[in-house]
């Protein structure tokens, strides 16, 4: 990948737009250029637009987004970034922009873009923030990290690495080259470890929490099973024989009970008949006026119509007396509106001809007023434009001579100021020569304060080096200490674990726990295998006298079902004879209308044997009820025996999946003993459990024996690793005091070069200052200034700038004011020819205005004469009115007097028909009357007033029927009600159960059924017990398995926590980078012999990221790189820098390099050796470039691009 192009605008001090172009040919023939400039400059900024254009982040900031950014330059409201570069897959480039709303320095960030194109054909290949990087990293082969630690380089980083301490290295490396997944790696096996030891911890604690009952446990419940559940069968039956009982006593009170409420109803129902006598003769009575109603209908109706056409007779003659007096005064109202209408049509036609002569005068009006209003308008408009002229005209004059006054004036400034027009080409030479001499000064005053200052430091450098040298005195006596500790410590290690490992010792201990745990599952199960068979026995022997008692409930059975057989042919039998006596009972009514020789209505028999009674059925009645309460007692018999059958076939299949339950965990426990003696390697003996014992006894002396020996050995473990962190801390310190005094001494020689050079450098300064001076008077002592202060630098620049402006604006106004004049003459004599011509139009006018104003005048005199002020339309229109309401008026007299005409007409003709109708009609109503009387008197009936009164509604007549049907209804229910109850209650009592009282049936009755309940609650108390137990020896044999499992997975991660897994992830991260350690060595060991045959990088055998050097000019003596001097940690952290560079690179081709370095620590020869190795990269085909502010850098390449500061905190670059 290489760098073609930069562009970039507004970032950090380097405000505006920059451009740099690394194809030229100063670039490609040298090879190595250097961005040079003083600190703070803005030299990094050029690689950090790079990388912003590349990845839209820097190095020193992570993150530019709409939150915020620190890049963009002060003041500016927008920035971008971009780069041109180049890979295999051909030219790219990639451009990022962010400004602020509107673009307005206080305006808000918005989000930035971020795009990425083929630079040859424009085309866009990814637009999106997140996409963008990604099609980056593809193109280029290199995400950011690996991009700055290939293609940028800081020093700093490599500075830090050869400074720290061995276990500071490690997240340094990783930092560097990227590899931190080792650390990660390692503090997850340290978790998965500590997470799986912590499963078989709770797994075992879980087990240790199960109680499984013993054998002599569970013989004990079920033998107290047994006895609940005969108790509970002979309760069940004391129950059962009670509740019958109870049932029987419950019967006979409850019949009692119902034939004395029969009773009272019975006599409450005669009383009920005897009330209601009375109204059941009057419903007799209204019966019989039922049959005349027909006639009586009849008479009514006819009066009826006598008495409302008599009615109607009367009222027609009212109204035909009413209708008469109308019809006058209907015919004189006639008569008036005539003679009106007549009126009306008369004035109609006088006015109509005044009207028309009136309207023919306005007309002539208004044509004239609106030619008056016309002419009207024109002079307003004429003498408005004369004003605005003769104003214009006045205005004119005025600007004009205020225009020649004003250029007077800036003629007379320009002629007295005329030195100040050579400030216009002069005055940026001026203000550069103000600049240079401000910066030559600053640089001046800040030498001096460093003269003072590296005096200062010279004094405390030597200080320190004398305290230096007197610590690591001490520390190396403390050193000496710590090393015979810890080597004492070693061999008491040592000599406890013998020829073997600590891990060894372990191993074997967990194998011995592994060995117990099996020994102690076959204790257990050897026990199970004794208990189960045990179990199993009994249940076979229970299971045959269930058989037997099976056998014995089938028979007993089968016989019960033929004597329910019986009992329901006998009951059925019965039933049907008593159901035929009841229905000839329920018949009694209409066996009083039976006669002899005459057909039944219902069967159709002459024969009519129950004529004269029903039959008695009492015995019947009994024998149905005792073949009824014998066919209960069987039925209940056999349900009985039926449910002891299903609790038979109950208790056998449940002792049926109980065997086999059983010996199915018979065959698991000996299947897993045999396992257990497999993996324990024993061969089963006659007393397997003794044998079994004995070795759990042996196994548990070795391991007291073991865990004793590891916990003596960890204990000094503990102690060597302190005194190893000890002896650690100890050679740290005594390596840093080392480095530490060489750096002091380094620092005196250092401080005291500085010193001098600043005392030259300071001299030098002060003779340029006042050269400068010098050069500037003279430049500017022809504007009258013959002084020039460094302090009032800036206030003169202001004041000549102000000269200059103040000369230009006024030669901007001369031509302004010249031009304004021309102007303003030109309008002058153009207004005064309108404003004749105007006058001359106004005259014209106002002679046509005045003779139409005469004309106007005379033709409303005509009017007024005429018609006054009265409107000819309105006028009209009340003529036209009056006539049309005449002619309404007479419309509505003519209809009314010929309606009203019409309706007597009419009167007279109905009173006429009425007359006639009532004459014929009182014939028909007289013998009608005289016909009733003689029914009624037939009837039984006085006159017609005692027939109104026997008449009923039909309503009250339904509603006393079914009164007298209900009270007969109700007397045969309750008749038969009776006599079954009675007859009932002599059977019950004849069957009694018990002789005792229904109080102490009851209390003995919920004495058992308590006695039941709990009965019943220990049972099912035992069987959970029981079942619980089981269950608890199935989970118990699983959780065993997953114990197995779970140790065996738990093992696995243990020896892997051995070799890799820590905590704080060092373990594996020291190994695995101690790796990539010895690869960066031999990368950077190649570099190295290019800089210097001196130097040869290798790692300490002790310390696996310790580093040291072979100092071959010393007889290959092997040094600490603590102990090298600030040029020499330059050359190997330059060939550290280097050969990361080829590691982080890999497969992908680096042809730019950027280096920020300072180079400041080297001499001039060491400062060659660099620069010609780095030279040497160009034969590669790489282009390298070089950060610094060193002069010798500056000197020895000659391309350079400059980072030059300006005032007000910008830079600007030349190059």
């Amino acid at each position: 990948m290489r760098i073609l192009t930069v562009r970039f605008k507004n970032l950090n001090s380097l405000s505006g737009e920059w451009y740099l172009d690394f194809t030229r040919p100063a670039f490609i023939n040298s090879g190595i250029f250097a961005i040079t400039g003083p600190t703070g400059a803005g030299k990094t900024t050029i690689l950090d637009a790079i990388c912003l254009a590349l990845y839209g982040r820097t190095p020193r900031l992570n993150r530019v987004n709409k939150s915020g950014n620190e890049i963009m330059s002060r003041q500016t409201g927008e920035c971008f970034a971009e780069t041109t570069f180049q890979t295999a897959e051909g030219r790219f480039r990639c451009h990022w922009s962010q400004h602020r709303a509107r673009n307005k320095p206080d305006g808000e960030l918005q989000n930035p873009r971020h795009e990425i194109a083929e630079a040859d054909s424009g085309k866009v290949l990814e637009n999106k923030l997140r996409d963008v990087v990604q099609k980056v990293e593809q193109v280029c082969g290199m995400d950011f990290d690996r991009f700055t630690r290939s293609m940028l380089l800081a020093q700093g980083g490599f500075a830090a690495f050869l400074q720290a301490a061995p276990d500071e290295r490690a997240p340094i490396l990783e930092q560097i080259t990227g590899t931190d997944i080792y650390s990660r790696i390692s503090i997850k096996v340290h978790e998965q470890q500590a997470d799986n030891n912590r499963q078989l911890k709770e797994l075992e604690n879980v087990l240790g929490g199960m109680r499984i009952l013993s054998g002599e446990e569970v013989n004990a419940l079920r033998t107290e099973l047994d006895s609940r559940l005969q108790e509970e069968s002979e309760v069940t039956r004391q129950v059962s024989a009670l509740q019958r009982s109870r049932t029987s006593l419950e019967g006979i009170a409850g019949l009692k009970k119902e034939i004395a409420s029969l009773k009272i109803k019975y006599e409450d129902f005669n009383k009920k008949q005897e009330e209601f006598q009375p109204r059941a003769e009057r419903l007799e009575r209204a019966n019989q006026a039922l049959a005349l109603e027909g006639p009586v209908v009849k008479l009514l109706n006819l009066r009826d119509q006598q008495k409302q056409d008599s009615e109607s007779r009367t009222r027609a003659g009212e109204k035909l007396e009413t209708l008469q007096q109308t019809l006058a005064s209907a015919l004189a109202a006639r008569q008036l509106a005539q003679t009106r209408w007549e009126e009306a049509r008369a004035a109609q036609d006088d006015e109509a001809q005044i009207i028309k002569a009136v309207r023919e005068i306005d007309f002539k009006i208004k044509e004239k007023k609106n030619r008056l209003k016309i002419c009207d308008q024109a002079l307003q408009q004429i003498q408005k434009q004369r004003l605005e002229l003769e104003q214009r005209v006045v205005d004119n004059d005025q600007t004009l001579q205020r225009s020649r006054a004003a250029l007077s004036e800036v003629q007379n400034y320009l002629t007295q100021n005329r030195l100040d027009a050579d400030l216009v080409t002069n005055l940026a030479a001026i203000g550069k020569m103000f600049e240079a001499l401000a910066a030559v000064h600053d640089r001046y005053v800040d030498t001096g304060q460093a003269q003072l200052a590296a005096s200062q430091s010279e004094i405390s450098a030597a200080d320190a080096c004398s305290l230096h040298q007197s610590r690591q005195e001490k520390l190396q006596a403390d050193l000496t200490r710590a090393q015979e500790r810890h080597q004492l410590i070693i061999g008491e290690i040592d000599n406890l674990l013998g020829e073997r490992e600590l891990g060894d010792w372990h191993h074997e201990l967990a194998a011995l726990k592994d060995r117990q745990n099996l020994l102690q599952q076959t204790v257990s199960s050897l026990e199970q295998i004794d208990l189960t068979q045990q179990t199993r026995d009994e249940l076979l022997a229970g299971r045959q006298t269930l058989i037997a008692e099976k056998e014995r409930l089938g028979k007993d059975i089968e016989a019960g079902q033929d004597q329910v057989s019986q009992w329901e042919r006998e009951a059925g039998h019965l039933g049907t004879q008593l159901e035929l006596l009841k229905r000839i009972r329920s018949l009694e009514e209409e066996r009083a209308y039976l006669e002899e020789g005459k057909p039944c209505p219902l069967c159709g028999a002459t024969e009519h044997p129950y004529a004269g009674g029903a039959p008695v059925m009492d015995q019947t009645e009994l024998d149905y009820i005792k073949a009824q309460a014998q066919l209960k007692e069987a039925n209940r018999q056999l349900s009985a025996l039926k449910i002891s059958q299903a609790g038979t076939d109950k208790d056998l299949e449940q002792i049926g999946s109980d065997i086999a339950a059983k010996s199915t965990a018979l065959t698991d426990w000996q299947n897993e003993c045999r396992d257990n003696f497999d993996k324990l390697q024993m061969t089963a003996s006659n007393q397997p459990l003794s044998q079994i014992q004995d070795e759990l006894t042996r196994v548990k002396a070795r391991i007291k024996s073991s865990s004793d020996l590891i916990a003596r050995v960890e204990a000094r473990s503990k102690e060597a690793k302190s005194s190893q962190n000890d002896l650690e801390k100890t050679r740290n310190a005594f390596a840093a005091s080392e480095q530490a005094w060489q750096q002091a001494r380094y620092e005196r020689e250092l401080a005291q070069r500085e010193h001098q050079r600043l005392i030259q450098e300071y001299a030098a300064l002060k003779e340029q200052v006042q050269s400068n001076r010098q050069e500037i008077l003279k430049a500017i002592a022809a504007y009258g200034i013959d002084e020039l202060p460094i302090s009032e630098l800036d206030t003169i620049l202001r004041r000549l700038t102000l000269r200059r402006d103040t000369w230009l604006e006024k030669q901007s106004e001369q031509n302004r004011h010249q031009e304004n004049i021309a102007a303003l003459v030109n309008d002058l004599g153009k207004n005064q020819i309108l404003l004749d011509k105007l006058n001359g139009e106004l005259k014209q006018q106002q002679k046509v205005y005045e003779e139409l104003a005469r004309q106007h005048n005379e033709l409303v005199g005509r009017r007024s004469d005429l018609y006054a002020d009265k409107n000819p339309d309105e006028e009209e229109k009340n003529c036209t009115r009056a006539v049309e309401n005449a002619a309404q008026a007479l419309d509505q007299a003519r209809t009314f007097y010929t309606g009203t005409e019409q309706e007597c007409s009419h009167v007279q003709s109905q009173i006429k028909s009425l007359e006639q109708t009532m004459e014929e009609r009182k014939a028909v109503l007289q013998q009608a009357e005289r016909q009733m009387l003689d029914r009624l008197t037939a009837a039984g009936f006085q006159d017609e007033a005692d027939y109104r009164e026997a008449c009923l509604t039909e309503s009250v007549r339904k509603e006393l029927a079914k009164k007298v049907q209900l009270l007969r209804e109700e007397k045969t229910r309750l008749e038969t009600l009776l006599h079954d109850k009675t007859t009932l209650l002599a059977v019950e009592e004849s069957k009694k159960m018990t002789d005792q009282a229904y109080d102490e049936v009851q209390e003995q009755l919920t004495a058992r059924e308590a006695a039941l309940k709990e009965c019943q609650r220990q049972i099912g108390g035992l069987t959970q017990t029981l079942q619980e137990n089981e269950l608890i020896q199935t989970r118990q044999k699983e959780l065993l398995e997953k114990i197995r499992i779970q140790k065996e997975e738990t093992l696995r991660w243990n020896n892997l926590h051995e070799l890799i897994g820590s905590a704080d992830g060092k373990k594996y991260r020291n190994f695995a980078q101690g790796l990539t350690f010895e690869i960066m060595i031999n990368h950077a060991n190649r570099q190295l012999q290019k800089l210097s045959d001196r130097y040869l990088l290798i790692r300490d055998d002790r310390q696996p990221l310790e580093l040291n050097v072979i100092d071959n000019y010393q007889a290959g003596k092997i040094r600490s790189t603590r102990n090298l001097s600030g040029g020499e940690s330059f050359i190997v952290s330059l060939a550290l820098a280097l050969g990361l560079s080829n590691m982080a690179s890999r497969q992908v081709r680096v042809d730019s390099l950027f280096l920020d370095e300072g180079f400041g620590t080297l001499d001039e020869d060491a400062l060659e050796m660099a620069l010609d190795t780095l030279a040497e990269l160009q034969q590669e085909g790489k282009l390298i470039g070089v950060i610094s502010h060193i002069a010798a850098v500056k000197e020895r390449i000659t391309t350079q691009i400059q980072v030059i500061p300006q005032s007000g905190g910008h830079s600007i670059i030349v190059g």
